[in-house]
């Protein structure tokens, strides 16, 4: 399972990594769970090359999150946001780690 790196992503799961556009993901001495590549697929930042038994994102789009999943996936990462933060800059927070 090999996938294509779609923008400039640093990746905290793999000691915060630098994975250039164009690149393959992930680099062939690291296992990555299939959770994280469903992750980064649903967060637009790989794709699949094309080989057979490649995943394909199944989770949601972050612009199609809850208010409520997005504190979640933001909770998940470990970034602070304010109670009364709105479901745009939820997002925006969650766009700034997009990559990590």
């Amino acid at each position: 399972m090999a996938y294509i790196v779609t923008k400039n992503i640093l990746d905290t799961k793999d000691n915060n990594y630098l994975y250039e556009k164009g690149e393959t993901y992930p680099r062939p001495d690291l296992n990555v769970s299939d959770n994280r590549i469903k992750e980064l697929l649903g967060k637009g930042v790989i794709e699949s090359d094309g080989a057979e038994g490649d995943l394909s994102p199944d989770t949601k789009a972050e612009s199609d999150l809850s208010t409520k999943e997005l504190k979640v996936k933001l909770d998940e990462l470990g970034i602070k946001y304010g109670s009364r933060a709105s479901k745009d800059e939820l997002k925006a927070l969650l766009d700034g780690a997009e990559g990590e």
